[in-house]
């Protein structure tokens, strides 16, 4: 499961501002002991790398945006 929301700065200086929240979860039978923990390593390392290049897409086109 996979939710995201987009909340406002609460803060009047900061009226462009915004936090970006991102959680995921999920279950994954089957990955226990010694091959369980290699493949969770793989999985939580293609998760992240997989979050950080939509972050950085999101962040890309917001700050294109203002040009």
């Amino acid at each position: 499961m996979d939710l995201t929301v987009c909340v406002r700065d609460s803060d009047p200086a900061n009226k462009d501002g915004f936090y970006l929240i991102t959680v995921k979860g999920s279950k994954q039978a089957g990955l226990t002991g010694f091959k369980g923990s290699i493949l969770r390593k793989v999985a939580v390392d293609k998760t992240r790398s997989s979050l950080q290049k939509a972050l950085a897409s999101i962040k890309q086109k917001l700050e294109g945006q203002g040009n």
